[in-house]
């Protein structure tokens, strides 16, 4: 026979630890929107060019974000060579590039 309390009330899935003491990422500050042998692709960069993020540009998530916002036209520079790595120079010349923090 099942006693109620006898389980736990979790469900078998284990509760979020706190996470007051860990370290945490800084957020985004670079959303570029770039063409990807065909498929258009929303990338985001940390202020270091270091990529968090990759997804379909197609998203309502990425109008959200870019909202408001003026987009830089080509990602040609050389702080854009190691993060892009991989596109063409044609694909890095038509990306669009927000800064979603000044």
């Amino acid at each position: 026979m099942w006693h109620y309390g006898t389980m736990s009330q979790t469900y078998g899935i284990e509760a979020h630890r706190d996470n007051a003491h860990a370290p945490r990422r800084p957020p985004a500050r670079y959303l570029v929107i770039i063409d990807s042998g065909g498929t258009m692709v929303a990338r985001m960069f940390l202020e270091t060019r270091e990529q968090v993020a990759e997804f379909d540009a197609g998203v309502e998530e990425v109008t959200v974000m870019a909202s408001g916002l003026t987009p830089e036209n080509g990602a040609l520079g050389a702080e854009w060579d190691l993060p892009l790595l991989g596109h063409s120079t044609s694909e890095r010349g038509q990306a669009k590039v927000y800064t979603l923090i000044p």
